[in-house]
């Protein structure tokens, strides 16, 4: 959306669908500060088609969480089939742990701590978002499974990427990043039977599990790194559902 379009609310109404559908965390932010702006302004209707818009994305990230049985199909298929292994490894670190891609692509191998399970986020959208996040167990063996592959190329140095730069003719240079899984993903969604899913929701999976535990919010924050106020808010929401959720369990009279 241009500049201009924001303070026109004749012009915000006209990509109320785009927003609705495409807002995504960063433009989040954005939205927040615009709000506060134009909450100023004695156009009344323009503040609040932005905050039904915000309400409209925050519900929207609530559902990008996977359910159980999808996160299972998802990591089934993943495993099913060798080549997917770059694919199966990064999806255990966004869905368990809340990697973004940009963090996993930036991993290298003397980043992962194998005696505290834990890996250094290095590289990451800001500095705030350097961390050093907690691996369960599936991530460790998803890890050890590529390590072995890795270290049987020669592939397994401390300054060698976890996921290393693949060229043309099957050419491996393990002293560059990856550029992209996406081919991969795609191929490994479709076999799960998942094909409208992105890979960020990971990120949100991971942030709604914590959440639903009730983990305090510095907790997700050393876990996840940078969280925006208003996702917090949003995840705020989730994990008071959650814990009202087992309060009503816990009084129940027992028969």
């Amino acid at each position: 959306m241009k500049l201009p379009e924001v303070f026109d609310a004749d012009g915000l109404l006209k990509h109320r669908e785009r927003l609705g559908e495409r807002l995504a965390d960063g433009r989040l932010r954005i939205l927040e500060r615009a709000i506060v702006l134009l909450e100023a302004i004695p156009e009344p209707r323009v503040a609040q088609h932005l905050t039904q818009h915000r309400e409209l994305t925050v519900d929207r990230l609530r559902r990008s969480a996977f359910v159980d049985e999808d996160q299972q199909a998802l990591f089934a298929a993943a495993q099913s089939r060798p080549e997917w292994i770059f694919a199966y490894v990064a999806s255990a670190l966004a869905f368990y742990c809340g990697l973004r891609a940009c963090e996993i692509k930036g991993l290298q191998w003397k980043h992962v701590d194998w005696s505290h399970a834990r890996v250094e986020v290095r590289r990451s959208k800001t500095p705030a978002g350097w961390r050093d996040p907690s691996l369960n167990e599936a991530c460790v063996r998803a890890l050890r499974e590529l390590w072995l592959r890795a270290n049987a190329l020669g592939f397994s140095k401390a300054e060698h990427f976890l996921f290393p730069w693949h060229g043309r003719d099957k050419k491996i240079d393990p002293m560059r990043p990856m550029t992209s899984w996406r081919s991969a993903w795609r191929s490994l969604r479709k076999a799960a039977g998942l094909r409208t899913v992105r890979f960020h929701d990971g990120r949100h999976t991971a942030l709604t599990r914590l959440a639903e535990k009730g983990q305090a919010d510095w907790v997700i924050r050393a876990q996840m790194g940078d969280v925006s106020p208003m996702m917090m808010k949003t995840y705020s929401h989730i994990r008071r559902k959650a814990w009202t959720k087992r309060r009503s369990r816990s009084s129940r009279p027992s028969r």
